[in-house]
């Protein structure tokens, strides 16, 4: 396998990179190590009675295992273009942009009709900066594992990221006014401490389950809790069938339940008790995992 892997960096980075990721380099060795994660994730998902040579020819196909097996692309390709670009390879940036840039305008317009009416290289430079880490902050792309392609990826990163931008410029406009009188109401109702301290339990026990997530069931589930979006539009957005889209919607709500059972039993909790907290709450689970998600968010981008 030692041999593909090589063969892998070679090829893909003959066509990308400013030049050839050398044997002996640490981009090189960087590059091994997620190819290789890359390969045993798809060669676990296949079943250990599929042998690692197929497995690795799939995966070149774009094809899969799980989720219907379509991939969108070939990962282990966008792996080489992912480093090289946080590496500030003119070529692999010059390609990057080619391939997302006018997929990227017709997902913000879909997003809101205010980016349909701006010059969207006033947020793709930002956005292209933050996943490139060229500004010093971490490059979002060292993030990118290949368990899906790019044409999977950035598109759910690049949602995120839109809604961050619309929510920094409203916290920017209601600083010239006031709040609305709802809103304002709301503050100044008084929550009885038993209830502050039976949603604060709850609410550590969701947010230290959703941080175990994989990066896809979390921003999987942010589309469907935080965003709102309908299994239509999430299939959209990620290019597959609503049927793929349900399936995955599901795997990541069990995966996310099995985690909230996990925490809770660490205090000392059942899953008849934490029922039972979600209920005196007043929340459901859909209510719950939106607070969580949106206040990760805040943290994240403030």
């Amino acid at each position: 396998m030692d041999k593909r892997l090589h063969s892998w960096r070679r090829e893909y980075s003959s066509s990308v990179c400013d030049q050839v990721f050398a044997g002996d380099c640490e981009d090189s060795r960087v590059l091994f190590q997620r190819h290789w994660e890359c390969w045993i994730h798809h060669w676990q998902t296949a079943g250990q009675e599929v042998d690692g040579e197929t497995v690795a020819e799939s995966i070149e196909k774009g094809v899969g295992y799980v989720g219907g097996g379509d991939l969108g692309g070939n990962p282990l390709f966008d792996l080489v273009l992912a480093l090289a670009v946080t590496r500030r390879h003119s070529r692999a940036a010059s390609r990057f942009q080619d391939e997302f840039f006018e997929e990227a305008k017709c997902h913000a317009r879909k997003l809101a009709a205010v980016f349909s009416r701006e010059d969207p290289l006033e947020w793709w430079t930002e956005f292209f900066d933050e996943l490139g880490g060229f500004s010093g902050r971490p490059a979002k792309l060292d993030r990118y594992n290949g368990r899906t392609s790019l044409r999977r990826w950035v598109p759910i990163v690049l949602w995120n990221y839109l809604r961050n931008l619309l929510r920094k410029r409203g916290r920017r406009n209601a600083k010239e006014g006031t709040l609305p009188d709802t809103v304002r109401d709301a503050k100044q109702e008084e929550i009885p401490v038993e209830e502050q301290e039976n949603f604060a339990t709850l609410s550590a026990i969701f947010r230290s389950a959703y941080e175990q997530l994989s990066s896809e069931d979390a921003s999987l589930l942010s589309l469907y809790y935080d965003e709102g979006l309908s299994n239509l539009e999430v299939a959209s957005l990620l290019a597959i069938n609503p049927g793929t889209a349900t399936r995955r919607r599901k795997r990541a709500e069990q995966r996310f339940r099995e985690l909230l059972l996990q925490e809770a039993e660490q205090r000392n909790e059942s899953l008849q008790s934490l029922q039972e907290r979600i209920a005196s709450a007043g929340v459901d689970f859909a209510s719950l995992l939106f607070s969580v998600v949106e206040n990760r968010d805040e943290e994240v981008t403030s």
